[in-house]
Formats: structure tokens, sequence, C-alpha cells
């Protein structure tokens, strides 16, 4: 049989993971995280079947030759600081923040349209004003008019068509809520081994669980970490691995994936 390839989609994923140690151990499991989208690329490379072309069915009649590689593209999992220091091998540090009032940063309005990052991250909803002069004072601009908030990110951004005007200077005042900053630093390692379990909800309220039994995950894109957030946004790609730690003669080392039935390899 020619190669062949299949593409499958699965959405609304919740990830779990279970770092490999060696020997065929893996570390207990926990939560990883979600994913938005898993796009599953499966390539069956030379599917052979050896048999007789008379007589009885013997062993070799029941042999099948075949090469398998499956690639997972991770699309926007949220995951945790903690899972993905560990996954990773990072130094995590965890950093409480108590809450503030009334904190002014002044910003220079480069051009309009452009994200400006405010001085924390978590900004206490209703709680921002900003002029066009220091210490609440002179002109105050307009929320969603003159300027917006992302109150989960801590960004400010001046809207086109408002009052404010490149080139100038703002002063933005809030309050924060208490948070935890999560810092994560040196990374001693680019890609991690473990059994990645993924359980998704498809239509008319059905589950799917789908173990990969072995699996290399990597990181693959950019992606920033913001203060304050329980969960990131990062691009990961995961490729199946063979697991020589299989001996039993029934099981395959080189696919080892299973789970609900719209899933399929050839």
């Amino acid at each position: 049989m020619a190669s062949s390839s299949d593409y499958v989609s699965l959405y609304g994923a919740s990830l779990k993971w279970e770092p490999y140690i060696g020997g065929g151990v893996f570390d207990p499991m926990e939560d990883f995280g979600a994913a938005d989208e898993i796009a599953l690329n499966i390539t069956d490379e030379d599917i052979k079947h050896i048999s007789r072309s008379c007589g009885s069915v013997g062993l070799s009649d029941k042999v099948a030759l075949s090469s398998t590689e499956i690639l997972m593209d991770i699309v926007s999992p949220e995951i945790s600081p903690k899972m993905l220091a560990r996954a990773f091998r990072g130094i995590l540090t965890e950093t409480p923040v108590s809450a503030a009032l009334a904190t002014e940063d002044q910003i220079t309005v480069a051009e309009l349209g452009t994200y400006y990052d405010l001085s924390s991250r978590v900004i206490t909803i209703n709680s921002v004003s900003c002029w066009d002069t220091a210490g609440q004072t002179g002109a105050e601009y307009t929320e969603g008019v003159d300027y917006n908030i992302d109150y989960d990110l801590g960004i400010f951004v001046a809207i086109d068509g408002g009052a404010i005007t490149a080139a100038s200077d703002v002063f933005v005042t809030f309050d924060n809520d208490a948070h935890t900053d999560f810092h994560i630093a040196a990374f001693k390692s680019t890609a991690a081994t473990g059994r990645l379990t993924v359980k998704m909800c498809a239509v008319e309220g059905q589950t799917y669980l789908y173990v990969f039994e072995k699996v290399s995950l990597k990181l693959s894109g950019s992606f920033s970490m913001v203060n304050a957030e329980d969960f990131i946004t990062i691009p990961m790609q995961a490729t199946v691995l063979a697991n020589t730690d299989i001996s039993d003669s029934s099981k395959s080392q080189t696919l080892n994936v299973y789970g609900g039935d719209k899933f399929r390899t050839a």
C-alpha cells in the first residue's frame, strides 16, 4: 500500500500529562491545560501484508509491516505555568502582589491604535480614569470613546477618532486587585517526553478519550507570558514516539495510540 495521510481535528480538549522517567515508568498524571484545537497529521508509510498465494493459513499470513508517523499541532493551548515549568524543566517563581489604589501611569501615545502595558496586569474593573495632566486634573478622557482598557492584561490603547492625539502624554489612574505574578526562567530543555491524554467533547454530548502512549512535546513558536495570568497561550507540537519498553509481541511499539472511534490511521 502506498503512503497516505489523514488530517483529524480535535476541538475543546483538556490535556493531561505524565512525564516519562525511563524504563517504562511515568510520573503520576496531572492536569496540563486546555486546547482549543489539536490538528493531527497521520501518515501511513509502506504497509505490507505478507501472505502465501496458496495453501493453508499460517503464522506468516498474519504479519503486517508498517511505519506510521503522527504529528500533533496543538493550537492555543492554555497551560498552567506550573506544568509548563515542570515539563520543560524551568524554574518557577511565584510572587504575591498586594492590592493597590490610585496608581498613576504616564503614557506617551506615539501612535493611535498602539497597545501600551500598564504597570499592573490585573486592573480592578471600573477603576480606570484617564487625564491629559497628572494628578487627575485637566481634561478627562472617556473610556470606550477615547481609549480602551484590557482589564485582564493591563493594556491601554488610544482609539482612532477620539480626543487623544498622537504624540501626546496621557495619565492613566487605576486600582489593581491582589494577585500572583508567575515567572519562569532557565528552561533546561526544549522538548519533553511523556504520555499525553486528550479528553474532548464531541457532538451530541459524547466524550472521547485519546491516549498517546509516548510522545515528544516541543515548543513550536514564540509566546509571551503575562504577569498574574493563571494560564498562558503557547503553541506546541507533539510527535508520537516508538515505545521500545513494550515487549509484548501482541502490542505495537510504533503505533501507541488508542481512544474514541473517530480516530483512524488508514
